[in-house]
């Protein structure tokens, strides 16, 4: 399933999420919460003026190497690649008593630094741990790692 909803420009945020699911839990973190939360952003900002297109993707297969992720980005236009400038990935939500977002360091940090800061401005208890290494031997262990 894909969604667009335009924006003021043509740069795009993929928002993502996957609804396959592992055999731990039937799928209710990993990840129903992933997709439930997909949707339901979507839904609150269908009326809202963005800055930027925002893209909403529910991949299959994540469970199985990330091929619903990969596949997708294997087949992004030139443009579209340029266009992208983040992609925000809801896996496992549900799980745990700490909300935290995560991002590569770096000039790749923009949108984790300025939801971190939104956060704190609005007090909603959000944290990050930097450096965090966000793969199984040096695989990405999520549908971010293929973009």
């Amino acid at each position: 399933m894909i969604a667009v909803k335009p924006g003021e420009s043509e740069q795009e945020i993929i928002i993502g999420a996957h609804y396959d699911s592992g055999d731990e839990g039937q799928g209710v973190d990993d990840n129903a919460s992933g997709v439930a939360v997909l949707l339901e952003v979507a839904g609150r900002i269908a009326g809202v003026q963005t800055p930027y297109t925002i893209r909403f993707i529910a991949f299959g297969s994540e469970e199985n190497d990330l091929d619903g992720s990969y596949s997708y980005a294997y087949r992004m236009q030139a443009q579209e690649i340029k266009n992208t400038i983040a992609m925000v990935n809801l896996d496992s939500l549900a799980a745990g008593d700490i909300t935290y977002v995560y991002s590569d360091e770096g000039d790749q940090s923009f949108l984790r630094d300025w939801v971190l800061d939104w956060a704190g401005e609005n007090n909603v208890p959000l944290q990050t741990i930097r450096n965090a290494d966000l793969t199984e031997d040096g695989e990405p262990f999520a549908d971010y790692g293929a973009f």
